[in-house]
């Protein structure tokens, strides 16, 4: 299981590095194999993966879409096949 981590300062002061370097650090036994940041303004988030399946190495996250919406996601689907058939039709 992969670990994510996230900070909305609402104050709007941006998170302090030396917090989420220790965040990081602690965390990253638990996401051993590969690590990704999101920081903008007074939001940062940041992803440790844990690869369980060879598909999962594949993955970016956290994911920005175009409109900027910042996306993670620990999980498995099962019916992959059925939901892009579904959502094609």
């Amino acid at each position: 299981m992969s670990v994510q981590f996230g900070m909305w300062i609402i104050d709007g002061q941006p998170a302090n590095p030396d917090f989420l370097a220790k965040s990081e650090s602690m965390l990253t036994p638990y996401g051993p194999d590969e690590g990704s940041f999101y920081v903008r303004g007074n939001i940062s988030i940041f992803y440790r993966a844990f690869h369980t399946m060879k598909e999962s190495r594949l993955e970016v996250q956290p994911h920005v879409t175009e409109s900027e919406a910042v996306i993670t996601w620990d999980g498995r689907l099962d019916n992959c096949k059925e939901l892009l058939h579904e959502l094609r039709s």
